[in-house]
């Protein structure tokens, strides 16, 4: 699956009707959000099952700001519309386990 960019106009509807949802809220600044990016990339491929996007959290402050994150690289995890859990990162080790751990790795072991 491809990761897909959202904006501040855009995120609460495409969260809203994704089943299983990753967001990585980065900036262009930061060294270890540019050197996660294409690990992130790469996770979709493993996880067709679950929907990947990234937020430019600089750009968005909306969305930021609703979930209160004070840090980047953050991730956040979404069921049918519902934040699930929130975590700052930059091992994308720790964001497969995340995966794996909420959605499964293969769309037969989604609970929920």
């Amino acid at each position: 699956m491809t990761v897909r960019s959202l904006s501040d106009a855009d995120f609460e509807g495409t969260i809203r009707e994704a089943k299983n949802a990753i967001v990585d809220f980065y900036a262009t600044w930061c060294g270890q959000c540019m050197l996660i990016r294409p690990k992130f990339e790469q996770l979709s491929q493993e996880f067709p099952h679950v929907h990947f996007f990234v937020v430019d959290a600089e750009a968005n402050p909306q969305t930021r700001k609703s979930l209160r994150i004070e840090g980047i690289p953050y991730f956040a995890l979404y069921r049918n519309g519902q934040f699930l859990e929130g975590f700052l990162t930059s091992r994308i080790e720790k964001v497969k386990e995340k995966l794996i751990a909420t959605f499964g790795q293969n769309a037969q072991e989604v609970a929920g």
